[in-house]
């Protein structure tokens, strides 16, 4: 009889594990670990949860806030010969907030292409920041994009922000 999703009372379910170790002793299983096998720890470690998580805290990692030498600079799979940190400190640096905060302000902190007015805007660099290094600080070579947007132009391939907005249809007289 199929027991699989039907409630069972105490009894019932008393009865069917005695039936089920009657049955594993008459074909000769060994139920557990019996006493004296090397796998038997019946009473060996008693851990509560609170002794786990003490543990846990007290671990001391060995190479926290250390950079694995094999694999980091030059030796990294990833290594572009430096750029990324000049990337970094250009990204960081005020000229680079200025130039957002402005860009911010002409576009009165709304998107561009949808017209999302929020927190979560990102000034957009309309000519490539990595090939042309001279307007990347040209207020006018900015625009003020929410994420979703930016996400369409950049992973999406919708192209260019003219092409974005021909494509969602809304705010067409923008550019």
């Amino acid at each position: 009889m199929a027991t699989k999703g039907k409630k069972l009372m105490e009894e019932h379910k008393r009865k069917l594990s005695l039936a089920k170790l009657k049955l594993y002793r008459e074909k000769g299983h060994i139920i557990g670990f019996q006493k004296g096998h090397p796998n038997y720890t019946k009473n060996r470690y008693k851990f509560t949860k609170e002794d786990y998580l003490k543990a846990r805290l007290n671990r001391i990692v060995w190479n926290k806030g250390k950079k694995c030498p094999q694999l980091s600079g030059e030796n990294n799979g990833n290594w572009k010969g430096g750029i990324d940190l000049e990337n970094k400190r250009l990204k960081n640096s005020e000229e680079y907030k200025n130039w957002q905060l402005s860009v911010f302000k002409r576009d009165y902190w709304t998107c561009q292409i949808c017209g999302y007015k929020g927190e979560k805007i990102i000034a957009h660099h309309i000519k490539n920041w990595s090939k042309y290094p001279k307007l990347r600080f040209e207020i006018l070579n900015g625009i003020t994009l929410c994420r979703v947007c930016h996400f369409k132009i950049h992973l999406l391939n919708y192209g260019t922000i003219k092409q974005c907005i021909s494509r969602t249809r809304c705010y067409s007289s923008v550019l």
